[in-house]
């Protein structure tokens, strides 16, 4: 590989390193902190059926990054991932309640931009929500969609809250043999 190149690769001091320098020093941190992360999402989507809950798998994956990532983060503590994601199935789960009630579900089969300024609304009140609680967890953004894009189903509700408990209590479990990888 060209000098050029490599240095760009590895410069510590460039924005434009392709690859951490801490990687460098311990990349087998990094491959068992993966392997980690690929037990915990099994575990959690062993609760979930990943096709047909898209939305709410990916904001577990979301959650499985931050918590194998940087799990330090005040945003993967159990009160800000339990607390986020509870909120994002409340609020999810009360917008989907009115959103596919009859009346308003007829007004807003013809009309997507109206649907989907509902949709945005569920998103800035859970941001709120979880402000005021301090229990901001990014992923719970795509709880609260994934709930309010469908009708309301209290066993998607059950499983979903079991598959964050999992994700907690793997944290718990690992959290001596976890470091931050940022």
């Amino acid at each position: 590989m060209p000098r050029r190149v490599w240095n760009l690769i590895h410069r510590s001091s460039s924005s434009l390193a392709i690859i951490d320098p801490r990687f460098r020093r311990q990349p087998r941190r990094y491959f068992v902190q993966g392997g980690l992360a690929t037990i915990g999402m099994f575990a959690a989507l062993l609760f979930v059926d990943s096709f047909s809950d898209a939305a709410l798998v990916a904001a577990l994956g979301a959650s499985v990054v931050i918590i194998f990532v940087h799990p330090t983060s005040k945003l993967d503590a159990p009160r800000a991932l339990v607390g986020g994601h509870s909120l994002g199935l409340l609020v999810g789960s009360v917008f989907s309640l009115i959103l596919f009630a009859s009346p308003v579900s007829a007004i807003l089969e013809g009309v997507q931009a109206l649907r989907d300024s509902a949709l945005a609304a569920s998103v800035g009140a859970v941001i709120v929500l979880m402000a005021i609680t301090d229990t901001e967890h990014l992923p719970a953004g795509g709880t609260v969609l994934g709930m309010s894009a469908r009708v309301f189903d209290p066993s998607i509700f059950a499983i979903i809250i079991g598959a964050v408990i999992v994700l907690a209590v793997t944290k718990r479990v690992l959290r001596k043999y976890l470091r931050d990888l940022i």
